[in-house]
């Protein structure tokens, strides 16, 4: 199980740095690297409630290929989510904890002399720890006792994202929010600080 793991994070790394190599090429100076840290929560309509906030922490890196409109963005990082899973099926489940890869494409929209915003899409694919099942011991309607049992699994996501920065407050840091739609309509929400490192 965790040779696969291994595997699948030396792929992703692998690609991570190809990336960086390659837009490095194209504007070695004007790339922006920054490292993003947020909160997480999820929200769906088949899982039971999150049960509280999980933490994340990426690396990434927004390359300029010069086009008018559109800037890449690509991080890899390790996150975590309150541990949720379905109330009606065993077999659907939700990350506890994982590593995951996000790309996509952002857009300004807004831009004033101290205020910016940008929309984005993009995609994202995680491995790790996932919720695939519990069991519970109640006495008299209190929970006494709960085993929860993991596995290793990937999931993808389709993902949105807005960011907002005011150079009033900062130059380097800008304000994230994220929502990945992953599968039996489920919502991963990210709210996230994104430090400008280079």
């Amino acid at each position: 199980m965790w040779v696969k793991l291994n595997l699948f994070m030396k792929r992703l790394i692998l690609i991570f740095v190809v990336f960086m190599v390659v837009s490095k090429s194209f504007s070695q100076e004007k790339s922006e690297i920054f490292i993003r840290t947020s909160l997480n929560s999820v929200q769906d309509f088949t899982f039971e409630p999150s049960r509280g906030i999980g933490f994340g922490t990426h690396l990434g890196i927004r390359p300029n290929f010069q086009w008018k409109k559109l800037q890449p963005y690509v991080l890899l990082g390790f996150e975590t989510t309150s541990p949720t899973m379905s109330r009606n099926n065993a077999l659907l489940f939700w990350y506890d904890r994982n590593f995951r890869l996000q790309a996509g494409l952002e857009r300004q929209v807004l831009q004033s002399e101290k205020e910016r915003l940008w929309i984005g899409a993009g995609a994202s694919l995680a491995r790790g720890m996932m919720v695939t099942g519990y069991d519970r011991t109640t006495v008299n309607g209190i929970i006494v006792s709960e085993t929860i049992y993991r596995s290793v699994r990937s999931e993808a996501s389709l993902q949105l994202s807005l960011r907002y920065q005011n150079q009033r407050i900062s130059e380097v840091m800008s304000l994230g929010y994220t929502m990945d739609y992953f599968f039996e309509d489920t919502f991963l929400h990210c709210f996230s600080i994104n430090w400008k490192i280079r």
